[in-house]
């Protein structure tokens, strides 16, 4: 996909993808990716490894439709996305044998209004699929960064030359009554700032997370700063229990225990019976299936099962 000049006038968003290449972990992306989409606005682009395929002829010895495939089309077709045409081969990944394996595993999905802009983009695969896809998105990654800078930097001012004008507005009220276009430009002002101080905030939780992706799971002291937040979020210092606000640690819980008992315990109240509804259960067969002891092939399959980046802790679960 060439790199495009973009319009002064237009906003776009893209989303950089690597796919999960175990089939349970697919659903819990599908959602993240769908949540991570809803949150831009406007023409968006979604360019990446998705580590599956979606049609028998993206792969060479498949002949069938698998669910992860027949997955990925639906979900596809419920976020209304462009599956981009690609030219210059059928393939953009190989395992590199003498045999080779090829697939499709690389491609760009664009919102309906991302034509509207481009009308005639397309994918292209010239030479070595990986590192010609890899050449596209890091000159797409530069210009995308020149130009968010660029805007960035424009609307410091724009921003700025606002929050005065809101501010001699605030401060006029207080000394005559607000006039009626007072009031409207006071209120689109707000609505604009408010804009602009939500696109922040979401900038900088992505950059939150970027962080938390690349150092989060290290014994760093970035993850020791992070558990402490959490912890200090999670830390009940005092409550007010009547009117009187409580500080020692045994005296809270105690009335957290005395709260708690008061709202489970029931006096004069008839507990529901059960006597008359059909619940499914387990066989006798599959009741002793769970009680056995586990065996040593269970045991691998269980630690082979582990992500690359897990290990058991403590209690005996990643």
């Amino acid at each position: 996909m060439p790199i495009l000049d973009m319009p002064a006038d237009k906003k776009v968003s893209h989303i950089s993808v690597y796919g999960p290449t175990q089939d349970a972990r697919r659903k819990d992306f599908w959602e993240e990716l769908s949540s991570v989409k809803q949150s831009f606005v406007g023409p968006s682009c979604m360019v990446g490894d998705f580590n599956v395929t979606r049609f028998v002829d993206e792969k060479s010895h498949r002949n069938k439709i698998t669910p992860a495939m027949a997955a990925f089309s639906r979900w596809i077709e419920d976020q209304e996305l462009v599956d981009l045409p690609l030219l210059g081969s059928r393939f953009t990944w190989s395992n590199g044998r003498a045999t080779p394996i090829l697939s499709r595993l690389d491609r760009f999905l664009i919102s309906p209004d991302w034509l509207d802009i481009f009308p005639s983009v397309f994918q292209l695969v010239e030479g070595y699929a990986g590192y010609r896809l890899f050449s596209k998105l890091k000159q797409l990654k530069d210009k995308l960064k020149q130009w968010k800078q660029k805007e960035l930097r424009a609307r410091e001012p724009e921003t700025d030359s606002l929050l005065s004008e809101l501010q001699r507005i605030d401060e006029e009220a207080t000394v005559i009554s607000m006039s009626t276009e007072m009031q409207t430009r006071s209120i689109q002002l707000i609505q604009y700032l408010s804009t602009r101080a939500l696109e922040k905030e979401i900038s900088w939780k992505q950059k939150s997370r970027a962080k938390w992706i690349k150092e989060g799971d290290r014994n760093t002291s970035y993850f020791h700063n992070i558990a402490n937040m959490h912890a200090r979020n999670n830390k009940i210092s005092s409550i007010v229990v009547n009117g009187r606000r409580i500080e020692d640690k045994n005296s809270i819980s105690e009335e957290a225990i005395i709260h708690f008992s008061s709202l489970l315990k029931g006096e004069g109240w008839r507990r529901p019976r059960l006597d008359h509804l059909q619940i499914d259960s387990i066989s006798p067969e599959e009741a002793i299936q769970l009680e056995a002891p586990f065996n040593a092939e269970e045991v691998r399959k269980a630690i082979e099962a582990l992500g690359n980046d897990r290990a058991p802790g403590p209690d005996g679960f990643p």
